[in-house]
């Protein structure tokens, strides 16, 4: 599986493409955050479930890093697990910044 991504600065600039490749978590469950996209898109999981999963990024040759869903209007802070700092953040496909401005898509390092 291999994802193609759009990387945002911690300004909300464009930095480059990112592949994102190898999901270590559920496939199935991981496709339907995708629809009929091969961009990320917002979804519905519910944080409180403890959804996480895993990736490894082609660019920064990092081994883990987690991608962590939050609703609309939730303080990262209370989803945010301990001892993580934030990694990449993303470019959804409807041009929404996703990130830890407005704490709905956030890329996670271990």
């Amino acid at each position: 599986m291999s994802f193609l991504l759009r990387q945002i600065d911690e300004r909300g600039n464009i930095d480059n493409e990112c592949a994102i490749y190898h999901c270590l978590a559920d496939k199935n469950e991981f496709s339907a955050l995708l629809a009929d996209s091969e961009y990320i898109r917002n979804c519905s999981i519910d944080h409180h479930l403890g959804n996480a999963y895993q990736f490894r990024c082609c660019n920064c040759k990092k081994d883990d890093v987690v991608f962590v869903h939050t609703k609309i209007g939730v303080a990262k802070s209370e989803t945010q697990p301990s001892g993580m700092t934030i990694h990449h953040v993303y470019l959804g496909l409807n041009s929404a910044v996703w990130g830890d401005y407005d704490d709905r898509l956030t890329m996670l390092e271990l």
